[in-house]
Parts: C-alpha cells; structure tokens; sequence
C-alpha cells in the first residue's frame, strides 16, 4: 500500500544493503521501524530525512492467527481485523489487515494460509518494510 511519510531516522543493519528507518506516517499520526532492503546512500536519496516523501509499505508476517484481543496494536506483533486478501503480480495473496492503519502483508517469512471469515481479529507477529514509490 502507498503512503505519505517521513523519514526521521536512518541505520544500518549487519550487512551494507539493509537497514531500519523510524518512519512517521503523518496521516495516522504514527512512527513505526521499518526495514529496508539496499544502501544507506540509495535509502537516503530516496528518502531525505525530514521530507515528506510517498512509500510503499508491505508487512513481512510470520504467521497469523485469531486473537482475543479486539484492540488494535502495531507495537510487538499487530493487531487488527482481517478484511480479505488481494493478489499480487505473482498471483500470491497479500492479506488486507486494518489496524492503526491499512496494512497488506504478504508471506516472506513464514505460512501465506489463513482461513478465516473477513471482519475476524487476528494477530501476527513479522517486520514493516518500506520501499520506495518515487527516487
């Protein structure tokens, strides 16, 4: 999904093609880590500190499942209500979850099946990953 952001902070992981960026989504009033996949000096003259920029925005999940919480959450695992799937160019699903805000997740780490009816609350623990839409 696409989003209006903000980049407020920038750091490398392990590895010289990856790194986490606190992302303020100004829209929803939130910040949350995000990954991202290539160099700190491509990440950066994509997405300048400060500037409002449009990203892209997927949710790498681990697995989801159904939850008794019925309280939105982004912090440890998300929360929120499952709202069907949509297909990408590769005909995979990428599930629709409204939290704090509209996520689609897809499968990168762990099971893609979660069979249960839309409006069901479900919980999942995985990474945020932004890319970008413009560069």
């Amino acid at each position: 999904m696409k989003y209006r952001v903000i980049i407020k902070s920038i750091a490398p992981c392990s590895c010289e093609n990856e790194g986490e960026a606190e992302v303020y989504f100004p829209d929803f009033d939130l910040t949350i880590l995000c990954y991202f996949i290539g160099s700190i000096d491509w990440f950066k003259s994509c997405f300048p500190l400060n500037e409002l920029k449009n990203a892209a925005l997927r949710y790498w999940h681990a697995d989801w499942q159904l939850t008794n919480k019925q309280t939105k959450s982004i912090s440890k695992s998300v929360v929120g209500t499952y709202d069907g799937f949509e297909l990408d160019e590769d005909n995979e699903k990428l599930f629709k979850i409204n939290s704090f805000l509209p996520i689609l997740s897809d499968n990168e780490l762990g099971d893609y099946q979660l069979d249960v009816p839309v409006g069901s609350w479900v919980e999942s623990t995985g990474q945020f990953v932004i890319e970008e839409v413009e560069c």
